[in-house]
């Protein structure tokens, strides 16, 4: 049989190719490494980083939702009532006070002076705050906050996640605007809402005197939930020293704030009725105030 040049020297079909097998394959692991160590360790390693980084990434741009109190517009009081100066005089009670940082994430230690915790621990809550030498209170929302002891609190805003910006929150006031109602209770009264009211007995309704201010239960008795809140009521006196001449201290009276003692409270009337056990108001005492002295003696008589 002739055979032409191109049958000569062209390869071999793959079906006439003798495939060579590897007798020691079935003991060989090659196959089952899919990757180098030293490469899966790198990849793990460069796995990890990166969990790393997102987490704080998302911490760093945790957004709380805001609640919808802060969406109310405030409305401020007469020109004439308004101290520049002193936040509370339009429209906000202040609730703490910043004592210093806490931690290397922001967080910051508060003095709290409220009798309502949630407002320095519901993330979301809008707050202002009044740093040192400045005199309007600027927006700021709390993302995070825990009540540590009495009256202290870590807190955390938003957008402080370090160190340094809570270092500058140091001595800042934190104040809660007064048109959040949401938070306030329909039985709740404030602190400066009954100061200046005047206070009369349940019979004849006959002029006691005028609420100087509230004895917080905390303030004396360290066991919370013992003691009751205290109306300090200044009992009206329209004598003077024949002495002196200077007109008599009021004597003061505590009075405690339980519906038993003090059945109404009208704030519309500015009045507080009071339904007194008998000799309650017999317990009076006086505030002496220290007497400061304008000026320079005469001098002495000599002989």
């Amino acid at each position: 049989m002739a055979v032409s040049p191109e049958d000569l020297f062209a390869s071999p079909t793959p079906n006439n190719k003798k495939k060579k097998k590897n007798k020691y394959a079935k003991f060989s692991k090659a196959d089952k490494i899919e990757k180098d160590p030293l490469e899966q360790l790198i990849e793990e390693s460069e796995e990890k980083v990166k969990a790393i980084e997102t987490e704080a990434a998302s911490k760093r741009i945790k957004v709380v939702p805001v609640s919808p109190e802060a969406d109310k517009r405030l409305e401020f009081p007469n020109n004439k009532d308004i101290d520049p100066y002193d936040p509370t005089t339009f429209g906000y009670i202040e609730i703490g006070t910043v004592q210093g940082a806490h931690g290397v994430h922001g967080w910051v230690k508060v003095q709290g002076y409220t009798d309502f915790p949630e407002r320095l621990t519901k993330p979301g809550m809008p707050l202002h705050y009044k740093p040192v030498r400045k005199r309007a209170p600027r927006k700021i929302t709390l993302a995070a906050g825990k009540e540590t002891g009495m009256d202290a609190f870590l807190v955390q805003f938003q957008g402080v996640y370090n160190r340094t910006e809570a270092e500058k929150l140091k001595g800042a006031s934190i104040y809660y605007a007064t048109q959040q109602d949401s938070v306030v209770q329909e039985d709740d009264l404030i602190v400066s809402d009954l100061v200046g009211l005047d206070v009369y007995t349940d019979e004849e309704e006959t002029f006691v005197g005028i609420v100087k201010g509230i004895v917080l239960a905390e303030e004396m008795c360290a066991v919370p939930g013992l003691g009751q809140d205290m109306l300090e009521v200044a009992i009206h006196k329209s004598k003077s020293d024949q002495r002196t001449g200077r007109p008599v201290p009021d004597d003061l009276v505590l009075i405690p704030f339980v519906p038993e003692i003090v059945p109404k409270v009208d704030l519309k009337e500015r009045k507080i009725v009071i339904d007194p056990p008998a000799g309650l108001l017999d317990l009076t005492y006086i505030r002496e105030e220290r007497v400061v002295l304008k000026g320079l003696l005469p001098p002495a008589k000599t002989n």
